[in-house]
């Protein structure tokens, strides 16, 4: 039988992941929404916009193969942690880089060549 501890932090991970998903999904959009028009956007921000739809592959993963590595015999805790752990930072680093890419838009370039 397979311990509910590890079930409910296979799922948290899985609903933070999702969560993060949807917060870039939004984000990208109410960012499109309040830039300028006619502003060329960095191409950071461009690729982060084109692979948000991807990201949502990241929580159908982690709970398939969470499932997976729980309902097969031998130690498997390692493994396990690790899909855990992969999670929680790609969730974080998805939502940190989002941030960043949206706030280089807002940075002016000055270049003054004479």
């Amino acid at each position: 039988m397979v311990p509910k501890v590890q079930v409910v932090r296979m799922v948290a991970a899985a609903l933070v992941a999702l969560a993060a998903c949807v917060f870039v999904s939004f984000y990208n959009w109410a960012s499109a929404v309040a830039s300028e028009r006619g502003v060329t956007l960095p191409a950071v921000t461009i690729c982060v916009v084109e692979l948000a739809p991807y990201a949502y592959g990241v929580p159908v993963v982690v709970f398939s193969l969470g499932l997976l590595l729980l309902r097969r015999s031998g130690d498997k805790a390692v493994a396990f942690e690790s899909l855990i752990s992969f999670a929680w930072l790609a969730s974080f680093a998805w939502v940190l880089v989002t941030l960043f890419v949206w706030q280089l838009t807002r940075i002016e370039i000055m270049n003054h060549v004479r």
